[in-house]
C-alpha cells in the first residue's frame, strides 16, 4: 500500500469538480446549549437524584437536533423518573420559546393514558348509538372476500380483531345471513373491540395546531401519515380512535371537555392516535391503488 500524500484540498476539489463529484462534507454539530447569558438560572432541585418513588415526583428534559432528508428538527423530550419512559416530546424546525402553529405530544403516563382512553369509550358509545353514521358505516362494510375486490375501500372483520380460520367463518355467516350485522350488533361489537384496544394502548398521541385553518389541517394530515410511516418502520403501529374531535351536535360537549384539557389556549386538536408495538398479525385492510385516484384528463 502506498504512502499517502498530503495534498492541499483545492487539487482534489478541481479534478472532482471536472468530474461532476464532490466530497461528502460532516454536517456541523448545532448547538442546543448555550450556557453563556445572562437570563436566570434555576436552582438545582434534582442533585442528581436520579430515582422517583411515585409518578410525577421528577421529570426531567433535554433537547436535541436531528437531521432529515427535509431538514433539520429539534427534539425535546420529558422523561418521569419514576417511570424511566418518555410522558412528553415535541418537534419543531427552531428552538425559540414560542409555540409553533403545530405540535407532537405523546402520553404515556398513566393518569393520562386512562384518561384519553375514557374519551376513546365516550366517543365510541355516542358514535355507535347515532343511527345516521350506522347507516354510513354499513354502505362502507365489506362482509366477504368478493366485496373487498370489488370495491379496494371500507372495512371489514379483520378490523374487528379477527384472523384465521374465524374470519372466514364470520364471512361466511354475514354472508349467509346479512340480518346478523344488524345495527345493535355492529355498535356492540364496535364498543367492544374499542375496549380491547384501550385496554392494550401503550401511548396516546395528539396533533395539535393554533388554529384551525385550512392550511394547518392539511398539514396535519401530512405530518400524521408521515408519523404512521416512520412507525411502521420502527415497527409500530397507530390508530386514529378521532370520534371525540368530530364535529357533530352529539359529541360537542366531548369534543369540547377534551380541548378544554389538552388544547386550554385556543388550539385545535387535529389528530387523536394510539401508538404502540403489535401483539398479532393482521392482514391489511383492503386500499386503493393510488392511480385509480389520479385524474387522467
Amino acid at each position: 500500500m502506498p504512502d499517502a500524500l498530503k495534498v492541499s484540498k483545492h487539487i482534489v476539489y478541481h479534478p472532482l469538480k471536472q468530474q461532476g463529484r464532490q466530497s461528502k462534507t460532516r454536517r456541523k454539530d448545532k448547538a442546543t446549549t448555550n450556557s453563556k447569558h445572562n437570563f436566570p438560572v434555576a436552582e438545582n432541585l434534582l442533585k442528581r437524584q436520579f430515582s422517583a418513588e411515585k409518578p410525577n415526583q421528577k421529570w426531567v428534559s433535554d433537547i436535541t437536533y436531528n437531521w432529515a432528508e427535509e431538514g433539520g428538527l429539534y427534539l425535546a423530550g420529558i422523561l418521569d423518573l419514576h417511570y424511566r419512559s418518555i410522558v412528553g416530546w415535541a418537534m419543531d424546525s427552531t428552538m425559540k420559546t414560542q409555540l409553533s402553529d403545530i405540535k407532537i405530544e405523546i402520553f404515556q403516563d398513566e393518569e393520562n393514558k386512562k384518561n384519553l382512553g375514557q374519551y376513546v369509550m365516550e366517543g365510541a358509545k355516542i358514535e355507535s348509538g347515532i343511527h345516521r353514521i350506522n347507516e354510513e358505516s354499513g354502505k362502507i362494510f365489506r362482509a366477504n372476500e368478493y366485496e373487498k375486490n370489488k370495491f379496494r375501500f371500507g372495512f371489514s372483520v379483520e378490523g374487528q380483531g379477527m384472523n384465521g380460520i374465524k374470519k372466514y367463518f364470520i364471512q361466511g355467516l354475514l354472508t349467509l345471513f346479512p340480518s346478523m350485522n344488524n345495527e345493535k350488533n355492529s355498535a356492540d361489537l364496535y364498543v367492544k373491540s374499542t375496549q380491547t384496544g384501550v385496554d392494550n394502548t401503550p401511548a396516546y398521541g395528539l396533533i395539535i395546531t393554533n388554529s384551525n385553518s385550512r392550511i394547518e389541517q392539511v398539514k396535519s394530515g401530512m405530518l400524521y401519515s408521515r408519523l404512521v410511516l416512520q412507525a411502521h418502520a420502527l415497527g409500530l403501529v397507530m390508530h386514529p380512535p378521532s370520534q371525540v374531535l368530530q364535529e357533530y351536535p352529539e359529541m360537542e360537549e366531548q369534543y369540547r371537555k377534551i380541548h378544554n384539557d389538552y388544547a386550554p389556549n385556543g388550539g385545535t386538536i387535529q389528530m387523536f392516535f394510539r401508538i404502540g408495538k403489535p401483539t398479532q398479525e393482521f392482514p391489511h385492510s383492503m386500499r386503493r391503488d393510488v392511480v385509480d385516484l389520479v385524474d387522467r384528463n
